[in-house]
């Protein structure tokens, strides 16, 4: 990759062993192997973010608006929830299969139990 560590805002690229492993005899570095962007650009899971936070926050005010039915609330709770989680579970898919097991995993499974419990 051609990025400078100035290109990497957003999350943290530890220099530590921490984030070194042995795959196919090479060592590889997790902090900078993999990639920036989506199909939105560089800027994706911000859109992505932006866009939860939006449609949380839609589906909170039309919940407490009478004649508002709930199914529109909840179709919007889960919008938020799939955009807010798309990035975090592709990052702990990886790390799983990496042989790691971060906080990024618990968290989903933490949020998807909550949602399953209606909480």
């Amino acid at each position: 990759m051609s990025e400078s560590h100035s290109d990497h805002n957003g999350h943290d690229h530890d220099e530590s062993n921490n984030n070194k492993y042995e795959k196919n005899g090479n060592t590889v570095n997790d902090a900078h192997d993999h990639a920036h962007g989506g199909f939105l650009g560089q800027n994706t899971e911000l859109y992505f973010a932006i866009c939860s936070g939006v449609f949380w926050f839609s589906g909170l005010i039309l919940s407490f608006i009478g004649g508002v039915p709930e199914s529109i609330s909840t179709v919007l709770y889960i919008l938020a929830f799939i955009l807010g989680g798309y990035f975090t579970l592709l990052e702990a898919i990886e790390t799983i299969r990496n042989g790691k097991f971060e906080i990024d995993f618990l968290m989903l499974v933490a949020a998807a139990g909550a949602a399953a419990l209606g909480k």
